[in-house]
């Protein structure tokens, strides 16, 4: 990955925030949908649909059908988080399976952000241009075409019946190269997995992220011993300018990581400075006189 650098301010997109969604695109025309398709219930805000020679409902065991309900409902609070200010859940429930191929239908808790949630992010898919959608948002993209691949499927967004967006195999689903920052920078973690003929590392981070990163022969060497243990790792990454999330790391070098209790660290530095303050009374007072924030 070579992620180019752009100092451009991305702004997130306004959408309108009717259910209808009549204010797409001009040149957004929706592709016919297949005959065998039933109009939607009213208490259904979107359906999504697996079509294709063969699919049936029996074609996704039940793991496959978990993890396509989770990546669905993670796009759309993905991108309501991203958004609002507010903590508004957008949580969708499945309300209905229709035997035509593989067809789920939604309720959404938040309608009116959901109806945001939804315009942008099949906007971004038929004009194929993510720069306008957060990075997590592609993430999930990315795992439900993971699944249209292995069943050698089509996807549908519909609303009302229409199509509004539709994943092939052939999808371009991609993080945009443009509003990517590069630069060096420290990430303290620890170290769950160091292995592979092509050696990489998983790291879980101090925020709880984990990353996979592939290494060299010596850092693989030396992480090893480090297995499950605290290490502040030093290296190139690469973030998303429009929600600042990582990329992308590439790992120079590494240390151990012991970070030191409160009470020990302070008492290293009264031991180092504590002497220029033996003459102050009030060190409240000396600072609040002094200006010193």
């Amino acid at each position: 990955m070579e992620p180019q650098s752009h100092t451009g301010d991305l702004e997130p997109q306004s959408y309108p925030n009717d259910l209808g969604l009549q204010s797409r695109t001009q040149d957004l025309e929706p592709p016919s949908t297949p005959n065998d398709l039933e109009p939607q219930r009213k208490n259904e805000d979107f359906s999504f649909r697996l079509y294709g020679t063969g699919i049936t409902p029996d074609s996704f065991d039940a793991n496959e059908v978990g993890k396509l309900l989770l990546s669905l409902s993670a796009l759309f609070n993905t991108y309501t988080e991203y958004t609002s200010r507010e903590n508004i859940d957008t949580g969708i429930s499945l309300v209905g399976v229709k035997d035509s191929s593989l067809l789920l239908a939604f309720r959404a808790k938040a309608t009116t952000q959901f109806a945001a949630a939804f315009l942008a992010i099949t906007t971004a898919l038929s004009q194929q241009d993510y720069t306008r959608i957060p990075t997590g948002c592609i993430e999930q993209l990315k795992s439900i075409q993971s699944l249209v691949k292995s069943k050698d499927c089509n996807a549908q967004f519909l609303k009302d019946s229409e199509e509004y967006a539709s994943i092939s195999p052939s999808t371009t689903i991609a993080i945009p190269q443009t509003g990517v920052l590069r630069g060096e920078t420290v990430l303290y973690g620890s170290v769950r997995f160091v292995g592979g003929k092509k050696p990489r590392t998983r790291i879980e981070l101090d925020t709880g992220e984990i990353i996979n990163c592939f290494i060299s022969k010596d850092l693989a060497t030396g992480l090893g011993k480090m297995l499950y243990k605290k290490v502040l790792l030093k290296g190139m990454a690469a973030w998303s300018s429009l929600d600042y999330q990582l990329l992308d790391f590439r790992i120079e070098s590494f240390q151990d990581y012991n970070p030191l209790p409160p009470t020990t660290l302070f008492t290293q530095l009264s031991e180092r400075i504590g002497q220029y303050w033996n003459d102050i009374d009030d060190p409240d007072s000396y600072l609040r006189d002094s200006n010193i924030d």
